[in-house]
């Protein structure tokens, strides 16, 4: 339905039609190498660190985002870009999907409530309750946030 309002009302130039879809398609890439990224992060075990989910996803997409940047570097430095770093990457993808499922249920715990303002909902593991400050958590975490 966009498209043929496109072709019938020509809101803009095919310049910068290509534009805007080469920025859809960035945007869709870096969403998916997120989701790979987390999904490998998670596939070492990261959540037996005794954080919250949404710090274990967090860090495991930190974990993941490092190893794929060093495998990119690798097969990049060494075979060059071709089509063998894509193979790799979707079957990376498809290796890890059940990671990554498990990595976007990390993310259940965020959601935003009806005045816009940012929700954290997790439990707190018993014994957890204080940081290294001695403060409570959640004094921490709405300073960290603004609230």
């Amino acid at each position: 339905m966009f498209f043929g309002y496109i072709v019938l009302h020509k809101p803009f130039s095919p310049e910068q039609l290509s534009g805007f879809l080469l920025s859809l398609w960035q945007i869709i890439a870096a969403a998916l190498i997120i989701l790979l990224a987390g999904g490998l992060g998670l596939s070492l075990k990261i959540e037996r660190v005794a954080f919250s989910p949404l710090v274990q996803a967090c860090l495991s997409a930190a974990l993941g985002l490092g190893i794929i940047s060093i495998v990119f570097f690798v097969l990049g430095a060494t075979i060059g870009i071709n089509v063998v770093i894509w193979v790799v990457f979707a079957a990376a993808f498809f290796l890890l999907r059940k990671d990554i499922i498990r990595w976007l249920k990390l993310w259940k715990n965020l959601s935003i409530n009806a005045l816009g303002w940012l929700e954290l909902d997790w439990q707190i593991k018993p014994g957890l309750n204080r940081n290294y400050f001695g403060l409570p958590t959640h004094w921490c975490i709405s300073a960290s946030i603004g609230i």
